[in-house]
């Protein structure tokens, strides 16, 4: 009997297909995020936060690089909160901005998604930057046979000609745009993910030295020049009166930055550059400042924003794009009007820098209290709407159902609207986007940067947008 074979009983065995299924339906989806590279910004700080928050009892997420020349700032971050990384050398941008492939690596990047256990993956801008033709993420899963949600950050549509399963958005403002451009994949709209720390030290206020500062890349979108203009204008409203002594804080490296320590050494040299602050320095520089001003040209979410936020920061920062889905004017912080000129275009000098100091001084001189309580208002509304716990929630849910081929997600309420067909006109280095009127002609009216009750208008100094 010791040698006997033993087999379940004929009961027993019936049983062993819905033990495998319950196992099967246990397993986490494993997921491959695609992206170029892990640079600082917004977008690469949500990859790392999916490492840190999500599930891994329900996604299993694996980085898949494919950016040659694609800078690695956030890796170890990402290695340090448990993410598996694959690094592929697919594409490059050259010296005139056009983009270059290796079909050999992405023939490997496609054996890499068909074989290694996918069930989904997940595409940021379509898996590549938005001057790119093809989006190479989506391709290669699709290649790959994998279901695929491309998650948009940014005022660029989701490419029409590929089979992608699901939209994922942050903002109301990107839902706008993608539903003006007439987008037919399933939309959802299921907020940031936000890390909301446990404690802050600090009251904003409390000191009679005011800390106003900004965390950003130093380029022209992100208007860190009304910033360093508006510093001798707070300075000089305040000091005396209200305060001793006001500081002035960057953190963020790019290339304005030289430009931008020029300006500031022509003003007497008020403004601290502290360069690129790492993940794990965010929070003590948070908590060092009063006052986030982010004098921003657009922002489809504006993280920096939402982080400041969640510190118990009172946000005052720029009334375009997406900021007004962020900020309660009046309540969290304060929105501040762009400065436009004739042609409907940024002004990014004195004007701007007027409007948003003003803004600071006039949030200041309602005292310490009113900052601690903007300040609070600013975290419990991180805390209710944009907290990552909430949205790694609803992100999993959407993974799952995609990866069951299902759409029952638990997405935050967004109303489809009806709009007319919007068509793209290129300029030698400004996209527009026209929306056609009922006589035939076309209203400068675009889905972007400055939304207004009466028009909409995205324009940017770049050679390509998307």
């Amino acid at each position: 009997m010791a040698n006997a074979l033993w087999l379940p009983s004929r009961a027993a065995r019936s049983l062993l297909p819905l033990l495998a299924a319950a196992s099967l339906a246990q397993a986490p989806v494993r997921v491959a995020y695609l992206h170029q590279g892990l640079p600082v910004g917004g977008v690469e700080s949500s990859l790392i936060n999916v490492c840190r928050f999500i599930d891994r009892r329900r996604i299993e997420p694996v980085l898949v690089l494919f950016g040659r020349d694609a800078a690695d700032a956030l890796l170890d971050d990402a290695l340090r909160a448990g993410c598996a990384v694959e690094r592929f050398d697919a594409r490059w941008r050259n010296a005139d901005w056009s983009i270059s492939w290796d079909e050999r690596q992405v023939r490997r990047l496609t054996r890499y998604l068909r074989s290694g256990g996918f069930g989904a993956a997940v595409a940021f801008y379509g898996g590549a930057e938005l001057g790119e033709a093809v989006p190479l993420g989506v391709a290669a899963a699709n290649r790959a046979g994998l279901p695929v949600v491309v998650r948009i950050e940014w005022v660029a549509a989701a490419p029409p000609d590929l089979d992608v399963a699901a939209v994922e958005v942050s903002t109301p403002f990107v839902a706008r745009i993608q539903t003006r451009k007439g987008v037919a994949y399933p939309l959802h709209l299921l907020g940031g993910g936000v890390e909301v720390p446990a404690t802050y030290a600090r009251t904003p206020g409390a000191s009679r030295t005011l800390v106003v500062g900004r965390i950003s890349r130093l380029i022209v979108e992100k208007d860190p020049i009304s910033f360093v203009l508006a510093a001798p204008l707070i300075r000089d409203a305040l000091v005396g009166s209200t305060y001793d002594a006001v500081r002035f804080l960057i953190a963020g490296d790019g290339p304005l930055r030289g430009e931008l320590e020029a300006l500031d050494a022509d003003q007497g040299g008020l403004v601290e550059f502290l360069g690129a602050v790492p993940r794990s320095g965010l929070w003590a520089f948070l908590d060092s400042i009063d006052v986030f001003l982010y004098s921003s040209v657009c922002d489809s979410l504006g993280y920096v924003m939402l982080e400041a936020m969640a510190a118990a920061r009172p946000v005052v920062a720029t009334r375009v794009c997406a900021a007004e889905d962020v900020v309660d004017d009046g309540v969290t912080g304060v929105l501040v009007d762009p400065v436009l000129d004739e042609r409907g275009e940024h002004s990014l000098g004195d004007a701007s820098a007027k409007r948003h100091a003003d803004a600071v001084v006039a949030l200041v001189r309602r005292g310490p209290a009113a900052l601690e309580a903007a300040g609070a208002a600013a975290r419990a509304v991180v805390e209710r709407a944009w907290a990552a716990p909430k949205f790694f929630d609803r992100h999993a849910s959407l993974l799952e159902s995609v990866a069951q081929k299902t759409q029952t997600v638990d997405a935050l309420p967004y109303e489809r609207r009806r709009w007319s067909k919007v068509t793209a006109t290129w300029a030698l280095t400004k996209f527009i986007y026209a929306e056609e009127t009922g006589d035939g002609g076309f209203q400068n009216e675009v889905m972007g940067c400055v939304e207004t009750k009466s028009s909409t208008r995205l324009q940017f100094e770049r050679i390509r947008m998307f």
